[in-house]
């Protein structure tokens, strides 16, 4: 199990690599949100609201991942990796599905 405590670092910058690209598309996301005016926000709400919902997930699971691999990483803890990796591949799950939902808003 030495293994995955030598990938913590690794885990750990892709976790933060993802968290700061959720980060601009959820920037991105309120921007164009917000480009609309008042009276057509409600009619676009829910599809920016699904895309912002599915970005905010990935970024907390991202964070989280980082944490648990810094922390298994510091206490030699091969299962708090273990967990980093799932937090980090639900993530990158959420990431796909928001994308998805984007392309599938943009098909409508």
């Amino acid at each position: 199990m030495a293994q995955w405590v030598g990938a913590a670092g690794d885990v750990a910058s892709a976790s933060t690599a993802l968290a700061g690209l959720l980060l601009v598309f959820i920037g991105a996301v309120s921007t164009a949100y917000g480009a609309y005016e008042a009276q057509h926000q409600s009619v676009v709400r829910r599809g920016f609201l699904i895309r912002g919902s599915l970005a905010l997930l990935g970024f907390l699971l991202s964070i989280a991942a980082a944490g648990l691999s810094l922390a298994g990483k510091v206490s030699d803890q091969s299962c708090l990796v273990v967990a980093a990796v799932t937090c980090l591949g639900l993530a990158m799950a959420a990431v796909v599905a928001a994308a998805l939902v984007t392309v599938w808003d943009m098909t409508k």
